[in-house]
């Protein structure tokens, strides 16, 4: 049998092959082994510090948008302030030993509205307004009623309404009879204030008029009001509230978690704005 013939049917080596065909040393497979660990901590470390930036970002954007949500809430009532209410009540006003706290007074924009047509004998009657439209009244709903003659009025909440003749029942007994004129209107009073009773979860809460607290906005650390009067005095409690002309409101919100890289400490963001009250007669 000829040499072609064995190496065709693999009994002798090809010239060349084996010479080429050595394995890879210890040392060359270390350091294949080393370069790939460098390339993947190099690619983990982008990850993870891509990862952190964009977790922040994340932080910082939901801070921005949370202030910038308090911010048209608080504006919004701020400009409606005074609308449509007795003078009897505060259109807007602070208070003397929380700073974080604002109280706005306005009618409804859709200015719900009803008059007496028939003296009251007695606080606990129902309350006839017989010829005004009391579609909008509805159960529960917080109302206020405001006797012009006298200048005295009172919140109270509807129990019921009815129609033929049109009638409004309170949950309660009123503190008094009210006269034939007389106003009923469903009048918001709003508070807005920071609890600050857990360090760690600043939260500004919203009270509407006999209603519990609830949660509008975490995070939030401080909300420093403060009144511009007709004569150019800025006071934290206006001594005339139908003479405040601007609300200048100072608030800071912060991360809902500590950034390591700042120290240990939370991202933050201040927001100053400054409203025009435009409902009070100057």
């Amino acid at each position: 049998m000829s040499r072609m013939t064995q190496r065709r049917r693999g009994r002798l080596p090809i010239p060349g092959v084996l010479r080429n065909a050595a394995g890879m040393t210890v040392l060359e497979l270390l350091l294949a082994v080393l370069i790939g660990s460098l390339v993947v901590y190099a690619g983990l470390e982008t990850f993870v510090t891509m990862n952190h930036q964009m977790i922040w970002q994340d932080q910082v954007t939901e801070v921005q948008q949370s202030g910038r949500a308090v911010q048209r809430a608080i504006s919004e009532h701020i400009r409606m302030a005074g609308f449509g209410i007795p003078r009897l009540l505060a259109p807007v006003t602070g208070s003397d030993s929380e700073l974080d706290t604002i109280v706005i007074t306005h009618q409804d924009p859709d200015a719900c509205e009803a008059f007496l047509s028939e003296n009251m004998t007695d606080p606990t009657d129902p309350i006839v307004v017989d010829g005004s439209d009391i579609s909008c009244f509805e159960q529960n709903m917080w109302v206020y009623v405001h006797d012009p003659a006298v200048d005295s009025g009172e919140f109270f909440q509807v129990s019921n309404t009815y129609t033929g003749p049109a009638t409004i029942e309170t949950s309660t007994s009123l503190q008094r009879a009210y006269a034939l004129g007389s106003g009923v209107y469903h009048i918001r009073q709003v508070m807005y204030y920071i609890d600050n009773s857990d360090p760690d979860h600043p939260i500004m809460m919203e009270k509407r008029y006999g209603e519990q607290a609830m949660p509008f906005a975490d995070n939030i650390e401080s909300l420093d009001v403060t009144f511009v009067m007709q004569n150019g005095d800025t006071v934290q409690v206006p001594f005339d509230p139908y003479l405040v002309t601007n609300v200048l409101i100072d608030m800071e919100a912060r991360s809902a978690r500590v950034d390591e890289d700042i120290a240990e400490d939370y991202r933050r963001r201040n927001l100053s704005f400054n409203v025009s009250v435009r409902n009070l007669e100057f």
